[in-house]
């Protein structure tokens, strides 16, 4: 497993032109930061706006296959979630924890350079 939460999540930003996409569990009054999946490179996406956990891991290839997904660059990564699963290929995620205003990507910071501080804590990344 890649990465693990028992919070809600949605999905909150896509930029096609960058294939690009983020998917937030934003903070609330109990929770003091967002956390964040970030996918870049994104591919191929097949998956519900809302997740109540979510569960993130590298897709079977028997699950790729059943799909249909052909995949050029990068790998296929599947979302558990008590909806269902989700899944994305992209060339790569990354996981953060951060304190950005509810309207506020973090897909701006992606090409901007920034520190660490700029965007958050990284939680997981591939």
């Amino acid at each position: 497993m890649l990465f693990h939460s028992e919070r809600s999540f949605e999905l909150w930003d896509y930029h096609v032109s960058h294939r690009q996409l983020l998917i937030r569990s934003p903070m609330r009054d109990a929770l003091p930061a967002n956390i964040d999946l970030i996918f870049v490179g994104v591919s191929f996406l097949k998956c519900d706006t809302f997740f109540q956990t979510i569960e993130l891991d590298l897709a079977q290839a028997d699950e790729i296959a059943q799909l249909g997904i052909v995949v050029k660059d990068g790998v296929v990564y599947r979302i558990k979630s008590c909806g269902g699963d989700a899944w994305i290929a992209a060339s790569q995620f990354k996981v953060l924890s951060n304190t950005l205003p509810i309207f506020e990507s973090s897909l701006e910071y992606l090409f901007k350079p920034r520190t660490p501080q700029d965007y958050g804590i990284i939680l997981a990344e591939s």
